[in-house]
């Protein structure tokens, strides 16, 4: 049987950094454990942080609109505010966020058009200030739970610097 010994300090909540998208190293005896198959299913079942906790004006995101929480901000305008991510996962990660509160693509209405488009228009010129454009970046939204989404406020993720493998996790 094997033995897994989570590599993080005694009483600390390592699923739920988990499923928010950390890194999380295990020992373990090779010779109990000869294969490793991790399963999403698993994974989703877990308990851990869910997507909507309480309501969108708690959100990290919304304590950065409000300017509660510092962030590494590299716009700002009427519309939206984009900041370097705290854990990112290239070397240039970037999180663009609508001022709107909105929780994800699912719940956007026809007079969000605008708003999304400018999301993407900030994308592209923080990608070519990022010197990011001739290489190449993506764009990610994460919308939900088995997406990946963690936090409860839609956002871009402009992603660069590095090359990009497919399919994406």
């Amino acid at each position: 049987m094997a033995r897994w010994v989570p590599r993080f300090a005694p009483g600390s909540d390592w699923i739920g950094w988990l499923r928010a998208g950390f890194a999380v190293t295990y020992q373990y005896k090779a010779e109990d454990c000869p294969r490793i198959t991790p399963s999403l299913k698993l994974l989703s079942s877990l308990p851990g942080p869910k997507l909507r906790e309480g309501p969108m004006s708690e959100t990290v995101f919304a304590k950065i609109l409000r300017k509660e929480i510092d962030a590494r901000i590299v716009h700002e305008d009427e519309q939206c505010v984009a900041f370097h991510d705290i854990n990112p996962q290239a070397p240039v990660h970037v999180l663009i966020i609508p001022r709107k509160e909105l929780l994800n693509v699912n719940e956007m209405a026809e007079q969000d058009e605008q708003l999304v488009g400018h999301l993407f228009k900030v994308a592209r010129d923080l990608a070519t200030a990022l010197e990011l454009r001739e290489q190449g970046y993506r764009l990610v939204i994460n919308n939900g739970d088995d997406a990946g989404q963690t936090v409860a406020h839609l956002h871009v993720h402009l992603l660069g610097g590095r090359r990009m493998t497919w399919p994406p996790g």
